[in-house]
Parts: C-alpha cells; structure tokens; sequence
C-alpha cells in the first residue's frame, strides 16, 4: 500500500505544479527559541516586523530547514546553532502550508523527534497533496523545481551577509545566467585566444626586447654583417690551430686511460658497500649452523602428524568399546520378538478390503448427499419457474432457449430505452439548471442594484465631505503629484540634516583651529607654571578625598587615598625636577627646533583648508535646500488655496515657509490617505456598474436557453411514446406480460439461463446416485465372504480391525529383519576398528625410528632443532646467488670477503666520494678538450675549404628570408587581435545576457537613475560593473556600501525571474535595507511592490522606519509583528 502511495505521488508535482507557489502559513513545533508558533501569511507581500532577538533570521532559517533539511549534526559550536534544536527540548521541526495558483494546498512537514542511530540529520519530510495522497524528498525536489539548497539561501532567502557577497552569484549553477549567456562560446576560449595571440606576437618582436624571434634575427644580420666585413684576414692563423689540435688529441686519450681506471675502482667499491649486508648476515648464518647437528633428511611435520596419529588412536578405542556394547544390546532385542503366520496368509485380501474402505465409506455419504442434492435442486427449479413468470413449467422454460438474436433484440431495446430515459432526465437537468441560474442571477442583480442606490447616496455625501475635490478638479492626478511633494520634503528633511552636520563640523575645525593657535602661544607659560603646582594640586587632591572619605566612615579607603596622594605628589615633584634640568638643555638648542613650528603652521593651514571646504559645500547645500524650500512652499500654497480658499481663512496673518512646513507634517499625510481612498472608491463603483451590465446581459442569455430547452423537452416525449408501442409489441410476440421493462426483463434473462443450468444438474445428479449405490453393495459383499459373522454388524469396523493385527505382525517382523541387519553391521565395524586401531600403532613407532626419539620429548626437540637448520639452509642457498650476482662470479668472492674484512663501511664510503671526485673532474676535462679540438678542427676545415666568406653571404640571405616571414606573421597576429579585441568591446555593449538586462532596469529604478545599468565585462575573472549614464563602469569595489547592496539584490531578482522559468518561488528577504537611504528605500520598495504580482515577497524587519515607509507606500501590505 505504501510502495502505491509512493508511485502515485510521484505524479503529483505536474499534476499540482506550483506555478507560483506562496506560503500561506507557517507552524512551528519546535525550532530554537519557538514552539507551537503559527503565523498566516496568504498574501503577495508579507512584512515581518519585530525587535531584536524576536526570531526573525530564525523563521529565515525554519523556512530553509523545512524546504531542504536541517544542517547537519557537529561538534562545534556554529554548526549546532546553524541546526536550531528546540532550546526546551520536544519535537524538533514544523511544517509549510504551500498554495499554488489553483488555490490547492500542498502541506510539507520535517520532523526529527529524536536523535537515534539510523535516523538522518536532516529529519523525515512528508509532503501531502491535495487529494491526501502523500510523497517525501524525492516529490519535494520536484515540487521545488529541483533547485538546491546552496541556490535557495543564495536567490529566494537571503540576508545582509549574503547579499554583501559577490561569489554567491559566481557558483556555476548560477554564474552561467549571468556570464557568457549571449557570446555563443566561452568568454575564457575569445580570453585565451587573445592570450596566446599577444603572447605569439611577444615571442615574435618587442621594441626592446633581446630574446624575442625578430629582435634575435636583426641582432644576427648586423654582427653577419660585421663579420662579412672582417673575413678577409684570418688565413694566417691555420698552423698554430692544427698544433693545437694535435695536443688536445694527445691529452684526450691520456685523460681517457686515467677515466677508465677510476671507473673501475669507484665500481668496485660500490659493489662492497652494496653486498657488505649480504656478507655480513652470510658470515651469521655460517656460524649458527656449525652449532646444530647435521641431519640427513627429517620428516615433515613430524609433530603434528604424531598428534594427529594419537588423537585418533582414542578415538577408535572409544568406538571399539561402544560397538561391543550395542551387539548385546541387539542380541537381546532378537530374544524378545514373537512371530504370527496365521495372519499372514490372508494379507492380500486384508489390504484389499482396507484400500475399498474409504470408498465405501464415501460412496455411502455421496449417496446422502446426493439424494440431499436433488431434492434442493428441484426446489430451486421450481423457485425459479415462480420468479420468471407465475405460470411457467418446466416445458415453458424447455421451449424457451435463449439465444444470441434474442439477447440482441433485447440489448437494442433496452439501449434505446435507457438512451430516452436518460436523455428526459438530462433534458429536466438542464431544465432545472438554468431556472436556478436564472433564479440567482435574479438575486444577484437585485443585491448589486441595491449596491449601487447604497452607493450613490454615500458617493453623494461623500463628495460632499471630500476635502481634496477642488484638487481634484484642477489636477489630473492628486495622489502621485501629493507623492512627489512626499518625496521632496523627505528630501528636504535629509539636506537639512546634513546642513546641520556640516555646521557642527565646520565649529569643530575653527574651535580646533583656535585652541592650537592658543596652546602654541602659552604653551612655554603652561609648562613652567604646571612642573610647580603639579605635585601641590596632587597631594592636595589626595588629602581632601581622604579627609571625605574619613567623614563618610570608609576608614580604609581613605587611608589609601592619604597614601597615593602623598605618594604622587613626590614623584611629580622629583620627575619635574629632572625635567627642569633636561629643560635647561634643550633651551640652549632652541634655535635649531624650527622645525616643530613649521608643522604647527603646517597644521594650521590644513585646519584653515578643511574648513573652506567645508564651508563651499555647506553653501552649496544650502543653496539645494532653499530650492526645495521655495518650491515646496509654492506647491503647498497651491494646494492651500484650492482646498481652503486662502491661508487667511485659518486665522493666519501672512503665508510663511512655518505655516507650509506645519502643513507637511500635520496635513500631508492625510490628504494622501484621502485621496487614495476617494480613488479606490471610484474605482469600486465602476467596478460595480460593470457588474450590473455583465448579469443583465448573462440574463438575456440564461431566458434564451430555457426557452430552446423547453422545445426539446416536447419533441423528446413523442419519441418515447413511439419507443414504449414498439416494446409492447415485442413483449405479446414472446409470450411476456405488458408490464416488463427491457431492464426487468434482462434482470430475467439471469433466472432463466439458471433455470435450464438447474434442469440439467438433476439429469446428472440422478445418474451419479445410482452409480454410488451400486459401488456400497459390493464392498458389503468381499466383507462378508472374507470375514464371515463378524462383518455382519458393521463391516468397516471389521475391517479395520483386521487390518489393524495384520499391521502389528508386519511391524514385528520389520523389527526384526532391522535389528539383525544391525548385528551384521555392528560386528563388520568392530572388526575394522581393531584393524585401524593395530595400524596406528605401527604408525606411531615407524615415526619414533624415523625421528631417532623415544619418547613425545624428545620428537618435539628433534623436530625444532631440525627445522631451524632448513631455515638457515635455505637462507644461505638465497645469499650465495645474491653475493655472486654482485661481484659478477665466484672467482671474486674471495676478493670481496678480503675486502670487506679489511674495511669498514665508513672507510669504503669516503674512498667512494673521493673517487666519485675524482671521475668528475676527469670528465669535465676530457669534455672541455674535445670542445676546445672541435672548434679547431672546424676553423682550420674553413680556411682549407676557403668557403666562410661565401657561408656569411647565403646566410645573410636566409636571414632576410626568415626576416620577412616572421614579419609577416607578426602583422598577421596583430591584425587578429585587433578584430578579437574589437568582438569583445561590441558584446560588452550590445549582447549582455537577459539577465543582465532585467538587473539594470530594476538597478537603475532603485538608484533613481544615478546609474543606468549592469555590466559583465568579458575579462578572465568574473566581475560585475555599474553603469553610470555616460557610459563609464564603476568595478562594485569602489561603490558604496549601500549602492553595492542595490546592486546585487538587482542581480538576485533577476535571477529569480530566470528560474521562474523552472520554479517560481517566493522571495524570502532578511533585513536588507539597513543601508539604504531613505529615497533609495523607497524606490526599492516599489521594486518589491511589482515583483509581488510575480512572486511572494516575505520582507523581515526590525527597524520601525522600515515598517512605516512600506505601509504608506503599500497600502496592500500585510503587517505581522513578533
């Protein structure tokens, strides 16, 4: 059943697919600080709002846990905070109530209610669907699109920490949207193509390079060239070079004789210290087996196999004793049987007789039951002759065979009759389905009727009452020109802030301009004047808080404070003292101390220049502030004077910038609020007159229909009438009553294929009685011939008897023929257990001889001593090869012994080094000379041949050739890089992928259009770029922190927008606008706003101005607060 409800959820999620999936509640059981928590949430956008530490980032994190496991167990601290176990213990888990677009609920539950062995961390999930059917992780991935976790918390759940961080967006699930999306290839394969054209082009030629491919050419063209010019006066050197050659040839084969000989010895030594291990454990094993004895051949496992040879010596004793004992046993058993001949002679007719009891015994009952059987049969014949029809016989139902034209004739009769009746009823359906529609259609155009009078008369008074209807009348659109006036006057309020900042910091700057002007002046007076009272102020602070102390009873404290005072009074007047000295001193160098007045007046002049800047921009900002003053100040007169008449009506002398601020911010709010609910009440009664037109028309419509329905009812009633004569007519041609109905007479058709099945079955029943019958009578007869008298009463009885001694004799004499096979068998085993047991024994002495032993101990020393000889044979059998493998024959093994005996391996060592030296610098010479005499032999071949001014001439011609070739491969590459370089510029600007696209639109709304998009630069690491409108990039390490964020929640909606295509779900978001000013908030509030007729959005919070921005912006808000 459950392997069913598996396989049949896994349908489930296409049947139930979430489009778009919300949740609509969450309940938690157990999850860190929460227990049995609800929260309802069936909205598109959710804001959450509690203090610190209300459990904010913790319904994040159970949302996460629930959809794709808790975090798995660990020792350390984090990852058992990551896993959130309840904090009081309890269940451990919760559940989703999910919605899809259909208005279905899908409910997930996790649980993990303890922590037993075999019970994953991540805790059972059961997901339940509509139907009630259920599924686990497998229909849960699918129901999620088959996204992971790592993309869940990245893209839909989410906060600060995250969205600070670039490489979330660069996993490769997620990095693929975003980089190389419309190139066609791998931004790395255009990168490495143009990597290795620069690097071709570098190998080629550099302006200033030497080892480059052209640069090493020209440099060989110009010493050619040189060289050319100078070939012409060397011929005069030819003898001197072949008298030097002769020389190093001579030197070589000496160097050569000395190379060889040292190679030999430095071989030699090596093979010593190599088979010096070898030599050592052979002189070993020598020794040891001169102290064993010699033995010429030892058997094999000799212990072991006299072991084994006397362990099964006892137990064939064992069982030689135990086989004498059952043979008298046996004997005896032969003694007690007594035999019956008797009864053997009539065995054949007994068996007989027992093997026809059960039949007979049958045939007895089969003939009750039979007789039984007939007569029930013939009272269900004649019950069934009753049900067909009240006069039928058993000829009637003969004379009725049932075949296949009447069941067809049947079959359309009924089938047309349960067509009409079915149609009539369809017809009455429908009938009664449209007065129904008709009926509420009625009353819904009576209630909406009614609604419209309601409202026309609370629409009157309401226009009546409505503060901003003079606005209204001069402004196309009050609410969104009242928005812009919202807007500007928060602006306002953000500028006077930072007025009021950059005053406080220029008072700050000239304050600290004036105290260090001051303290250079008396800086000389304050130092003299503090080295003498410093130490009396001490001491007298010390005594009066003493003194205070004393009065308020804390003796000790205040004999402490006496203590320090005096203490520190001492020191300061001794440390002043010496400093007064060091003073004098340093007074006689005061003319070299200049340079501690300059980077005062340097200090100075920086201050001074601080606090012009600031000054300029706080003038600057004044001045934006008086721009949004005067213009807020004519905006709210306007507005003044449309609702009001003039500000004088409320009892004002004159029109001031304090009059329109006080407007703002006791006014504005609610005329925003006014207007907003004026327009959804407009907007509901055009709603309503819609209304009223639809279910006048659908009205029309439902009066047309019921009338057509009318008319088929009319015509259908003929048609029955025609079908009903027919079916009469056919009911007198067979002989039935007018009444039937073709279903009643199907029903019918049952009882009389019955009946003929029950006519038959008593032919048959009939024929077997008497056949029983005749079988008893003859069984009845063999009894009485063969047991006479006594069958008479009751011959089964008899026999069973009979048959009963006859088994009991066949018993004995089977008892007997088995315990004398038994003697047989247990005499055959004695005897050969006597025979086992003597060959043993020889066994156990031929052993002893062979180990030369006479007793148990001494075979078991034999035997170790004899197997640590083969030991040390075989280990010396291994060590003579290996020794005469190293010295290469047998003949120097006494070489090698004489050596090693003579030397150590530290002696044989150094001699080693010395000649490995030795052969180095050997080697090095030799190579030097045979260089040296190859350049000779080739400068003289030259000037014999006379041919290397004419070699210079083709080689300045090949070097012109490879010249041009390379050059033109140069430009070849260059060219190619250009038109690589120039691809990659157009794609940066024209084929960014969608979703960077959509992630500029949403950036440049949220940044109100300071930039206008998103860049992906194709480069070799993935980075991102801010637009700004003139087309420049700004790389996100130099953003600021806030405009950063901006950026890549951008990236994350669209992103989202992406997977929408696979999933669409909602959007989870953890105090993301803490950075965020107030403009940019609300802009990106707006964002969220039309994102949540696409997906959830659940916002959490703990700021209140957060919470009081998005209820004014949002008047669809749904507000929770923890």
């Amino acid at each position: 059943m459950a392997a069913s409800c598996r396989r049949a959820a896994h349908g489930y999620p296409r049947r139930w697919g979430v489009e778009r999936m919300r949740i609509a509640a969450i309940h938690v059981e157990g999850f860190g600080a929460f227990g049995e928590l609800s929260i309802p949430m069936d909205q598109p956008f959710v804001l959450i709002h509690g203090s610190n530490e209300a459990g904010k980032s913790t319904l994040t994190s159970f949302i996460r846990a629930i959809l794709f496991g808790f975090a798995a167990r660990s020792q350390s601290d984090q990852r058992l905070a990551e896993r959130y176990e309840p904090i009081a213990g309890g269940t451990f888990g919760g559940s989703l109530s999910l919605i899809n677009e259909q208005g279905e609920r899908i409910l997930v539950e996790r649980y993990e209610r303890s922590s037993g062995r075999g019970r994953a961390s991540a805790g059972t999930v059961k997901v339940t669907f509509p139907d009630g059917s259920t599924g686990g992780e497998e229909e849960l991935k699918s129901l999620l699109g088959g996204i992971s976790g790592e993309v869940f918390r990245t893209l839909f759940a989410f906060g600060l920490t995250e969205l600070q961080e670039l490489r979330t967006l660069q996993k490769d699930e997620i990095g693929s949207y975003m980089y190389s999306a419309g190139l066609g290839i791998s931004p790395s394969a255009m990168l490495e193509g143009e990597r290795k054209l620069a690097a071709r082009m570098d190998q080629l030629y550099k302006s200033r390079g030497r080892n480059q491919q052209i640069n090493v050419q020209l440099k060989a063209l110009e010493e050619l060239e040189l060289s050319i010019r100078r070939s012409k006066d060397s011929i005069s050197q030819y003898d001197a070079i072949k008298e030097e050659e002769r020389s190093a040839a001579i030197r070589i084969d000496q160097l050569e004789d000395n190379r060889m000989r040292l190679l030999s010895q430095h071989t030699w030594i090596e093979t010593c210290l190599k088979a010096r291990e070898a030599w050592l454990r052979w002189n070993v094993v020598e020794a040891e087996l001169a102290e064993l004895p010699e033995w010429s051949q030892f058997p094999e496992q000799a212990v072991s196999r006299y072991e084994a040879i006397v362990e099964e010596q006892e137990k064939l004793a064992t069982s030689y004793s135990e086989c004498l004992i059952r043979i008298d046993q046996l004997d005896t058993q032969i003694e007690q049987l007594s035999l019956d001949e008797q009864i053997m002679q009539h065995k054949s007719d007994i068996e007989s007789l027992i093997e026809r009891t059960a039949h007979y015994q049958s045939d007895i009952r089969s003939a009750d039951e039979l007789k039984v059987e007939f007569a029930q049969t013939d009272k269900e014949l004649q019950r069934t002759l009753r049900l067909i029809d009240a006069e039928w016989t058993e000829a009637n139902l003969e004379a009725f065979p049932i075949s296949a034209a009447t069941r067809e004739q049947l079959n359309d009769n009924k089938m047309r009759s349960d067509e009409l009746v079915r149609v009539r009823e369809q017809l009455a359906m429908e009938e009664r389905s449209l007065k129904g529609q008709k009926e509420q259609l009625e009353e819904e155009l009576v209630k909406l009727r009614k609604q419209k009078r309601d409202r026309e008369r609370d629409q009157s008074q309401g226009n009546r009452h409505y503060p901003l209807k003079a606005l209204s009348d001069q402004i196309s659109d009050p609410i969104q020109h009242l928005r812009t006036i919202a807007n500007q006057y928060t602006k306002y309020k953000l500028l006077e802030q930072e007025c009021e900042h950059l005053r406080q910091r220029i008072e700050d700057r000239e304050l600290q301009l004036l105290l260090t002007e001051q303290l250079a002046d008396k800086q000389e007076q304050v130092s003299s004047s503090s080295a003498n009272l410093t130490p009396i102020v001490i001491g007298i602070v010390g005594i009066l808080g003493g003194i205070l102390l004393y009065l308020q009873d804390s003796i000790p404290y205040a004999i402490v404070l006496l203590g320090v005072g005096l203490i520190g009074a001492i020191a300061v007047a001794i440390f002043n003292r010496m400093s007064s000295k060091a003073g004098r001193r340093d007074r006689s160098r005061r003319g070299r101390g200049g340079h501690a007045l300059h980077d005062r007046l340097k200090e100075d002049g920086q201050l001074a220049d601080q606090a012009s800047v600031l000054r300029n921009k706080l003038a600057r900002t004044e001045q934006d502030l008086l721009a949004i003053q005067d213009m807020l100040q004519d905006e709210v007169h306007v507005c003044w004077q449309i609702s009001t008449g003039s500000w004088k009506s409320v009892g004002l002398a004159e029109y001031t910038w304090t009059a329109a601020r006080r407007w703002l911010d006791e006014q504005l709010e609610g005329w925003q609020k006014a207007a907003e609910e004026h327009d959804d009440k407009q907007e509901k009664w055009q709603q309503l007159e819609i209304a009223i037109t639809e279910l006048e028309r659908r009205m029309d419509v439902v009066d047309k229909q019921l009338e057509k329905q009318q008319s088929h009812i009319r015509i259908h009633a003929t048609e029955l009438e025609e079908a009903s004569a027919q079916w009469s007519k056919w009911l007198s041609v067979h002989g039935f009553s007018q009444h039937l109905s073709p279903q009643a007479l199907e029903g019918s058709l049952p009882l009389v294929e019955q009946g003929h099945s029950l006519m038959h079955q008593l032919r048959r029943l009939a024929v077997r009685l008497a056949a029983t019958e005749v079988a008893a009578a003859s069984f009845e007869a063999a009894a009485g011939a063969l047991l006479g008298a006594a069958s008479a009463g009751d011959p089964i009885l008899s026999v069973k008897r009979q048959g009963e001694a006859l088994a009991h004799e066949l018993r004995k004499r089977e008892d007997a023929a088995r315990v004398a096979a038994d003697r047989r068998a247990a005499e055959l085993e004695a005897l050969s257990l006597r025979q086992r047991l003597d060959q043993h024994q020889l066994r156990i002495a031929a052993l002893m001889q062979e180990c030369r032993a006479e007793s148990e101990q001494e075979l078991r020393a034999n035997a170790r001593l004899a197997a640590r000889r083969a030991e040390l044979d075989g280990e010396r059998r291994h060590l003579l090869p290996a020794l005469t493998a190293l010295v290469q024959g047998h003949q120097r093994l006494q070489e090698l012994d004489a050596m090693l005996s003579t030397h150590g391996e530290i002696e044989l060592a150094a001699q080693a080094d010395e000649l490995t030296q030795q052969l180095a610098q050997v080697t090095r010479e030799v190579n030097a000379l045979r260089e040296r005499r190859g350049l000779l032999a080739g400068e003289a071949a030259k000037l014999e041949l006379g041919a290397e001014h004419s070699d210079k001439l083709q080689r300045r011609e090949e070097l012109l050739a490879e010249l041009g070739q390379a050059g033109r491969e140069y430009a070849v590459h260059a060219f190619a890089l250009h038109l690589l370089r120039k691809a990659r510029a157009v794609y940066e600007e024209e084929r960014q992928p969608g979703v960077l696209k959509r992630a500029s639109d949403y950036f440049a709304r949220m940044t109100q259009h300071r930039f206008s998009g998103i860049r992906a630069p194709l480069t070799s690491e993935q980075k991102l770029e801010a637009v700004r409108p003139d087309g420049r990039g700004v790389d996100t390490a130099y953003l600021s922190r806030g405009t950063a964020e901006q950026l890549y929640l951008a990236m994350r909606f669209a992103l989202a927008e992406e997977y929408a295509a696979r999933v669409n779900l909602p959007l989870i978001m953890d105090d993301i606008l803490v950075n965020f000013d107030g403009e940019r908030m609300e802009a990106c509030l707006e964002v969220l706003n039309e994102l949540s007729s696409r997906h959830q959005i659940i916002l959490f919070t703990c700021h209140q101005h957060v919470r009081d921005v998005a209820l004014r912006r949002l008047p669809k808000l749904h507000l929770v607060e923890l």
